[in-house]
């Protein structure tokens, strides 16, 4: 089974040390709903801040008894959704997992040439009067095909596919591809190239399950220095994740430093994990 990106984030807290305060729904709430049944609401307060799935809710009173009223949804740019009874709810989290999922897309964009993810794609309606086809996307990530290496073409009544290099690459800002000679008409054109792996779009979603195992470390470790990065401008003084106690370590920079630390094993460790290089005539627009 796929690793999923609900682990990943936890790797990533764990790399933080963002070990918030929780608790957990003892009744569901709908997307439209304004109050909390939980295990214990004593212990929030006004203004916290709540994490339920990927949802992120603000308080505006503080709870009594087993409820939370008034509060708001769908803060920090995230999405109101419903949530069954047992859903856990984190209290103040130091980064919620819309930003944790960023932060591993942009991991997964950063594995990128020396991890790749190779695709094959086709399109249909040739004419033999165009020479100029879009590139295709490429799945998860909305995007053309970055690099291409081969291109076969399966004429109308035949079955095989035949390979052509009579093509080349139009950078700009929709790609495409050119070729010498246009293919016949109604001809399947098949597409064969490398990308960046699918990003995430949930927590409940798997990572691809061609990423190789061995570079499963490297998400959170990229992942954790983006955070610590972002968090500069909120001040180590406030800020707890992944530093020592020490008095130097609240000094201004120390988040970055340590950001700079995990950047640079991120990509150490990714030299080792490398994939063996792509095929030959690999013709790329980026």
């Amino acid at each position: 089974m796929a690793t999923s990106a609900l682990t990943l984030i936890q790797r990533t807290r764990r790399l933080l040390r963002d070990f918030p305060d929780d608790d957990a729904l003892t009744a569901s709430v709908s997307s439209s709903g304004t109050t909390l049944t939980v295990g214990d609401g004593t212990i929030y307060a006004s203004k916290f801040v709540l994490e339920l799935d990927q949802e992120v809710i603000k308080t505006t009173v503080a709870g009594s008894g087993t409820t939370v009223t008034s509060v708001r949804r769908g803060a920090q740019g995230s999405t109101a959704a419903s949530h069954a009874s047992g859903t856990m709810v984190l209290i103040n989290p130091r980064f919620y997992s819309v930003e944790i999922i960023d932060a591993l897309n942009d991991a997964l964009d950063a594995c990128y040439p020396l991890l790749y993810r190779q695709v094959t794609t086709e399109y249909t309606g040739t004419s033999d009067t165009i020479y100029e086809y879009t590139i295709p996307s490429m799945s998860g990530i909305g995007v053309a095909i970055p690099s291409i290496y081969r291109i076969d073409i399966q004429e109308s009544g035949e079955t095989a596919f035949r390979e052509t290099r009579a093509w080349e690459i139009v950078r700009g800002e929709s790609p495409f591809i050119k070729f010498k000679r246009p293919p016949a008409s109604a001809s399947t054109v098949r597409v064969y190239g490398y990308g960046p792996f699918t990003h995430f779009t949930s927590i409940t979603d798997e990572l691809d399950t061609y990423f190789p195992v061995q570079a499963e470390a490297l998400l959170p470790l990229f992942a954790a220095s983006q955070l610590l990065a972002s968090g500069e401008a909120y001040r180590v003084r406030s800020f707890t994740g992944a530093l020592d106690s020490r008095e130097n370590a609240n000094a201004t920079g120390a988040s970055l430093r340590v950001a700079e630390n995990f950047r640079n094993r991120f990509y150490t460790q990714l030299q080792k994990a490398a994939m063996p290089p792509p095929q030959k005539h690999l013709k790329s627009f980026i």
